[in-house]
């Protein structure tokens, strides 16, 4: 049977107190049902720092999912800058000809 003080003083250990005492086996100051509440207690704390990686790597990858996003956004917006660009200069390049063709016309007319 585990006591209150036993369970108070391996609670009160660090991880690598944890792993000097597990590794020490038949050497550890907690026998028994102390030494497996020794484990148990050990894999809890292991558990406990996945569970809060696991949660830091789903935050960091939804920060990620919303940056992407919205430099998606400003991608899309960049094209449609492009195509009001493309376009404008398109219409500059016909204005261009025109003009060219008409300044020409005075010069290519017979003159009688």
């Amino acid at each position: 049977m585990l006591s209150v003080e036993t369970r108070n003083a391996i609670d009160a250990l660090s991880k690598e107190d944890l792993v000097q005492e597990i590794h020490k086996e038949n050497r550890s100051r907690f026998q028994g049902d102390n030494y497996a509440y020794l484990k148990t207690r050990f894999a809890l704390l292991m558990e406990q720092e996945r569970a809060e990686q696991s949660a830091k790597e789903l935050r960091l990858n939804a920060d990620a999912n919303e940056v992407a996003k919205e430099a998606n956004e400003i991608a899309r917006e960049s094209n449609a800058i492009s195509g009001k660009a493309y376009r404008m200069a398109a219409f500059s390049v016909v204005v261009a000809v025109i003009a060219a063709i008409i300044a020409l016309l005075p010069q290519c007319s017979v003159k009688p």
